[in-house]
């Protein structure tokens, strides 16, 4: 196991189905973290459901009854601090996105001995467009991936001090961490 191991994954790459097919991995869903939907309204949601509901929202917030969804005060501590209690046991895997990138990058509370960045190839986009259909995420989810994908782009390749695999055409996160020894598969 190679535990201490941040990843910062981009999105549709398979970190929730590498959590499942890789020992000692666990996904950690920022949505979780950063926002609180009412129950008495939203019911409870799964952590793909909760974000698509909070990308919904955040493209068109008068579509949902007032303080329906609300910022975490406790975000992103609330988040690094579960990111560093699971670093203790597993390896984590966060989502590659900006605000993420950000919090991570100005974090000195994170004990990690590895932090690596994985992104798709440049010009990829349509195959990730193609399996977040095939998830269920909405026209809104794609729409909002596909605006900040170069600008993503742009920050995989200039991140400097981090580890970096690039996800070929065809390829999921966990083949990669396996095949890069970064995890083991589950027997």
């Amino acid at each position: 196991m190679n535990a201490k191991t941040l990843i910062l994954a981009g999105s549709g790459t398979g970190k929730t189905t590498a959590a499942s097919l890789c020992k000692n991995v666990v996904d950690l869903s920022v949505s979780r973290y950063a926002f609180i939907c009412d129950k008495s309204f939203f019911g409870e949601l799964s952590s793909q459901k909760k974000q698509n509901v909070v990308n919904s929202w955040m493209k068109n917030p008068n579509s949902y009854p007032k303080n329906s969804i609300l910022l975490n005060p406790d975000f992103p501590n609330n988040f690094l601090t579960a990111i560093d209690s699971e670093l203790k046991e597993s390896i984590v895997l966060i989502p590659f996105i900006e605000e993420v990138f950000d919090i991570i990058n100005s974090a000195d509370i994170l004990d990690c001995t590895r932090i690596v960045l994985v992104f798709p190839e440049i010009d990829n986009f349509d195959e990730y467009a193609e399996r977040y259909k095939k998830r269920g995420n909405d026209e809104n989810f794609i729409e909002i991936r596909k605006n900040e994908y170069n600008s993503l782009v742009e920050l995989f390749e200039n991140a400097v001090g981090y580890e970096k695999i690039v996800l070929g055409k065809g390829k999921f996160l966990a083949d990669v961490l396996i095949e890069n020894g970064i995890c083991e598969p589950q027997n």
